[in-house]
């Protein structure tokens, strides 16, 4: 979810919830206390004409504070870093709300960025909480293409990456609402390595029975060849493009 998720969202999914303003009449907290589906979670909603400008939660996983402007992700506090070294790997994903269904379901290494990009504080941050990286951003076209430059920032970190890519265009709260605990789960247990899903991303909006199109793909993919130093793998990506496009692959490895 991001800046324009609307207050009335909010109240549908936590209707029986506990709210209140605060003090300062500034922002609405919201605790979840009384919803069955998530323990425990303290949340607090700056609100102006019907639109979050600012938000944060807090609870025993983690504590994330967001703004339309300056993002932080606090992932220093709580038991958030010691999810990510005990399940040794942490789930990046856009919002908050998809970190809170994650949580509800017993998925605590888990931080947001909230939007599709990544500034060089969240990087710092990730970097320090674990090297292995799951990334699971929205499965529409701006997840998948923030998938693919986020990758590449965390890449270049030498953190290794893989994907959860999520049917549907749907993002993680939606999927687990849809399709369950159990889904979700073996979705998280099967990701695929960044490259491989870069390379499959590449094909995307590109018609593959035209020549044309073919030689934009295959000089696309081994450009990317270039930013993998693992020999075997590259050489398996070569094997692919041979296969697939009946081309020698000495060809392909002088290219």
């Amino acid at each position: 979810m991001d800046k324009d998720l609307k207050r009335s969202i909010i109240l549908d999914n936590y209707q029986n919830a506990n709210m209140k303003h605060t003090s300062d009449d500034s922002f609405i907290k919201i605790n979840t206390r009384n919803v069955s589906c998530i323990d425990n979670l303290d949340i607090y909603l700056k609100i102006e004409d019907n639109i979050i400008v600012d938000a944060s939660f807090e609870g025993e996983a983690c504590v994330i504070s967001i703004s339309s402007t300056n993002i932080l992700m606090n992932i220093l506090i709580g038991k958030t870093k010691d999810e990510a070294r005990k399940e040794k790997s942490l789930i990046v994903v856009e919002g908050f709300m998809d970190v809170i269904r994650l949580y509800s379901i017993g998925v605590k290494n888990v931080v947001a960025l909230m939007g599709t990009s990544l500034t060089k504080e969240q990087t710092t941050l990730i970097k320090r909480t674990s090297t292995n990286i799951i990334l699971m951003l929205d499965g529409d076209n701006p997840g998948k293409k923030a998938i693919v430059n986020v990758g590449q920032i965390l890449e270049e970190e030498n953190l290794r990456v893989n994907v959860v890519a999520l049917p549907e265009e749907l993002d993680p709260d939606e999927y687990i609402l849809k399709y369950g605990k159990e889904n979700f789960i073996n979705l998280l247990n099967n990701p695929v390595e960044y490259s491989e899903f870069k390379i499959n991303y590449l094909k995307e909006g590109k018609d593959l029975t035209k020549i044309d199109e073919q030689s934009s793909y295959v000089n696309e993919v081994l450009q990317e060849l270039s930013n993998i130093d693992d020999d075997i793998k590259k050489e398996l990506i070569l094997k692919k493009l041979e296969k697939e496009f009946n081309l020698d692959i000495e060809f392909l490895r002088n290219k």
